[in-house]
């Protein structure tokens, strides 16, 4: 069987997708860094910030999000609500489904290890050139947003 060729390859001669590996390694790197200084595990800062992006969600979405069993998610959500740093709300129109919502403890952790996490993206992406950053977000927006919106069309919190 043929190797499928690759998408891209950088003039140092690295594929597209080993490259995009590295970038993400290196971000979640960071994101490890900011968590243990914050006493959490990564997963539960990543579920604070997507919560945050994403105004509230099911246990559900999340796990769909974050490519988790929903059962991982029950598990970090108890852990969260312990901490104070994310609430449980049940919706109005349709009482079996629950909200996953950040408090305010939440937004204030999330605030302090967002600082960490963006100087270290900073860092790493200093090399681009002048709204390279700005051109790789639109670029990546492209591929991702798609799938976010897909997620939220199929209900991913039922």
């Amino acid at each position: 069987m043929a190797t499928p060729q690759s998408l891209a390859y950088s003039p140092g001669g690295y594929e597209f997708g080993y490259l995009v590996l590295l970038a993400g390694r290196a971000i979640q790197n960071a994101v490890d860094e900011a968590a243990a200084s914050a006493g959490l595990p990564a997963v539960d800062l990543i579920t604070l910030y997507a919560l945050r992006v994403h105004e509230n969600l099911t246990a559900g979405m999340v796990a769909r999000l974050l490519h988790m069993q929903q059962s991982s998610v029950s598990a970090l959500a108890d852990r969260l609500e312990t901490a104070g740093l994310l609430a449980r709300v049940r919706d109005d129109s349709d009482r079996r489904r629950v909200w996953l919502c950040l408090t305010d403890e939440g937004r204030e952790a999330l605030d302090r290890c967002g600082t960490q996490i963006r100087s270290a993206v900073r860092t790493l992406f200093a090399p681009l050139p002048p709204h390279g950053a700005d051109q790789m977000a639109a670029l990546l927006g492209t591929v991702v947003e798609p799938w976010l919106t897909d997620l939220a069309a199929t209900g991913a919190g039922r």
